[in-house]
């Protein structure tokens, strides 16, 4: 899963080092976090649609935006 793998860079230094190199695109941050809500509206109880379009609307982004990072993530 992507979203373990960039928490181990994040909290080992790396993942700024890789952004600050360009080898990391800073878009993946905006990723992370749109990742974070939409798992955190799961935990909640909400089946897997609420929770994808209740996260568009508190990010203020499409629920297309959240479907890619979901998938993003969870490759």
């Amino acid at each position: 899963m992507i979203f373990k793998l960039i928490r181990k860079l994040e909290n080992s230094g790396d993942l700024k080092k890789l952004t600050d190199a360009g080898l990391i695109s800073t878009k993946l941050y905006m990723y992370r976090d749109v990742y974070m809500e939409y798992d955190k509206n799961i935990r909640l109880g909400m089946t897997k649609m609420q929770a994808l379009h209740v996260t568009s609307i508190e990010m203020k982004i499409s629920d297309a935006m959240v479907y890619r990072a979901k998938n993003l993530m969870e490759a």
